[in-house]
């Protein structure tokens, strides 16, 4: 009786210990009950509460690989060529930037045909190493941005009203179907978007040229006026790698390597996408490997951990997203290969304030830049 008594403790000793095993598991673990659009409710801390919407790749959890890398710059010659026939070649010019590591860019510059049937406006192309496309007026609508941001008012013009010639979601579905009729790449994911009416241009614009009369400017600002035609979104779209979103935060970590970023950004307005740019290039995927993903268990620990060591006040994560954060290979900038790491973004909201963070899918430890 001792032996058989002995016997079946050490299987039930067994079994206890494979599925303690599996819970730690995120392929058959309880990772395997998300699916997209679920909510993740839990208090974290007094303070913290997380109340999030999961985004997940649409084939589920268990696609998700661990992705080695190349970044390869697009040829501009040879997207000018597909993307863009109706411009003929001889209304192009090559810059010779071979001298960068860049083995072909392509530069037009004229009227560009952004909404069919409507005027042919003046603009410019620029293809290689990155992409950039724009029209004179939304390019002067983005230096308003760029000047917003840096004078910390972005939060004065961005909002989140919705416009009547298309919703934010439309926007971006356009944006999305145009990124992979020029590129021929898998597509691009949604990261944010916010309103921007023509009355802020103008004022942001009023306040550029208010600084340049005190103390000058690097560069003379183009003054337009502003309409109810130049209201836009401004969107911003992450690139899918492996159909898993590239985060469009770029970082420059301690040790001085820098992040790439996957970031997508154009303008919108009623004439459709009047903007848009891309600093790199595609990404040729050199290895695939499966990856066992921490359980919410292990995610719920580094979470409380992470804001037991905040004074944040009231707090909310509202989103949790399946994104591939980049780990450079070597820290020669001319290498571009890079460890995509499988990792979760959350986004948590304190008063008015979003920001986010990456814990990494596979470890469950933080992601520090």
């Amino acid at each position: 009786m001792k032996t058989k008594r002995g016997v079946c403790a050490g299987i039930v000793f067994f079994l206890l210990f494979i599925c303690g095993c599996g819970q730690q598991n995120g392929r058959s673990g309880d990772n395997l009950e998300i699916k997209n659009g679920d909510t993740i409710a839990r208090q974290l801390t007094e303070d913290v509460s997380m109340n999030a919407v999961v985004q997940i790749p649409e084939a589920g959890l268990d696609s998700v690989e661990r992705c080695t890398v190349r970044n390869q710059w697009f040829n501009g010659k040879e997207m000018a060529e597909r993307a863009f026939p109706q411009i003929p070649e001889s209304e192009w010019d090559y810059p010779d930037n071979t001298g960068q590591g860049i083995s072909s860019s392509a530069l037009y510059e004229g009227n560009l045909n952004i909404k069919e049937g409507g005027e042919a406006v003046p603009g410019m192309i620029y293809l290689g190493p990155g992409i950039n496309i724009s029209t004179d007026r939304s390019q002067a609508a983005r230096n308003c941005f760029k000047h917003a941001i840096l004078g910390i008012r972005i939060s004065d013009i961005h909002s989140q009203k919705e416009f009547a010639f298309a919703s934010i979601e439309e926007a971006a579905e356009e944006v999305d179907h145009y990124w992979q009729e020029i590129t021929g790449l898998e597509g691009a994911a949604f990261f944010c978007a916010f309103s921007v009416s023509h009355e802020a241009i103008l004022e942001e614009q009023e306040i550029m040229l208010k600084i340049e009369e005190e103390v000058g400017a690097d560069y003379p600002i183009d003054i337009y006026e502003w309409d109810e035609t130049d209201d836009c979104y401004d969107i911003r779209m992450e690139l899918l790698v492996n159909g898993i979103p590239l985060t469009a935060d770029p970082m420059l970590r301690e040790d001085g390597i820098y992040v790439p970023s996957g970031e997508i950004r154009a303008i919108y307005t009623s004439d459709g996408i009047v903007n848009l740019s891309y600093a790199l290039g595609s990404y040729e995927i050199l290895k695939k490997d499966s990856v066992d993903l921490v359980s919410m268990d292990v995610l719920f620990e580094a979470l409380e951990k992470k804001f037991s060591m905040m004074i944040t006040g009231k707090t909310e994560i509202d989103r949790m997203q399946m994104v591939y954060y980049p780990i450079p290979l070597s820290p020669d900038l001319e290498v571009r290969e890079y460890d995509l790491v499988p990792a979760w973004r959350f986004w948590f909201k304190t008063g008015e304030m979003m920001n986010c963070f990456y814990i990494n899918a596979i470890t469950g430890e933080e992601i520090v830049s």
